[in-house]
């Protein structure tokens, strides 16, 4: 019998990764298909990247997608729906199983992908499922303006979220824990050819802690920022109200 007893005050983190990669189809590759200059890929990982020479990286589709995957999130998530562009056979896929991703090529004038991402989680208290969305993010493939050669990784549009469970069920519970996540390297481990920007004014390379810790840092700093700032109209506010409050007795 399913144990539905929920741990009150209990919250599990899992830390994913959402987007696409995008390629150039080299030339010898396009006579089968010449119409198609492009190859992408969308996908849902966890957000630890495997290490260099691992098998998950060389089964990918697109040579030098290295971000996340380490993790097998099946334990977690029952399927992963994607809705692309309506241009493409069957627009909304579901993926049942690990890797959670879809891989397309392109026409030579490409359609912007918005995709929409829809997690369906195992409820273990009455064996029915909750879905929880993703926020959709743009993920259009590059102008042509920013393609380089065949091969090269021209556009990497990756976002970290996490998925929160928050007071779930004995049995959900250990589950999540029976499987931990791999945690972030402490640097980057890759080739400074393979990396690229995390964010739109990120730090270079895969997740880590040491990009973590930079961060941190950042949002450290705009928080003593802001806290500057507000002092400053605060102060000006008063003096306003006194220059307001002075004016008053002469009128």
């Amino acid at each position: 019998m399913t144990d539905k007893k929920q741990l009150k005050g209990i919250t599990v983190h899992r830390p994913i990764l959402y987007g696409s990669v995008a390629t150039m189809i080299p030339v010898e590759e396009r006579i089968a298909n010449p119409d198609h200059n492009m190859r992408w890929t969308v996908a849902l990982r966890s957000a630890t990247s495997p290490p260099p020479d691992s098998d998950i990286l060389k089964q990918r589709s697109i040579e030098g997608d290295i971000m996340g995957g380490a993790d097998n999130l099946s334990h977690f998530i029952k399927k992963v729906s994607f809705k692309i562009h309506n241009s493409y056979p069957n627009p909304l896929r579901m993926i049942d199983r690990a890797p959670y991703e879809i891989n397309e090529t392109d026409p030579i004038i490409i359609p912007e992908h918005q995709p929409w991402l829809w997690l369906t989680i195992p409820d273990d208290e009455n064996n029915d499922e909750k879905n929880k969305s993703v926020p959709r993010k743009d993920y259009n493939q590059p102008e042509q303006s920013e393609r380089a050669s065949p091969g090269d990784l021209n556009s990497i549009k990756t976002l970290y979220g996490e998925i929160v469970f928050t007071e779930p069920n004995e049995t959900f519970y250990h589950r999540l824990l029976s499987d931990p996540m791999t945690s972030l390297p402490i640097k980057n481990q890759f080739p400074k050819h393979l990396v690229r920007q995390i964010g739109p004014k990120g730090e270079y390379g895969k997740f880590s802690l040491e990009i973590e810790e930079k961060e941190f840092k950042k949002l450290s700093l705009a928080k003593m920022k802001v806290l500057i700032e507000t002092n400053q109209l605060r102060g000006a506010l008063v003096r306003s109200e006194k220059e307001l409050n002075e004016t008053k007795r002469f009128i």
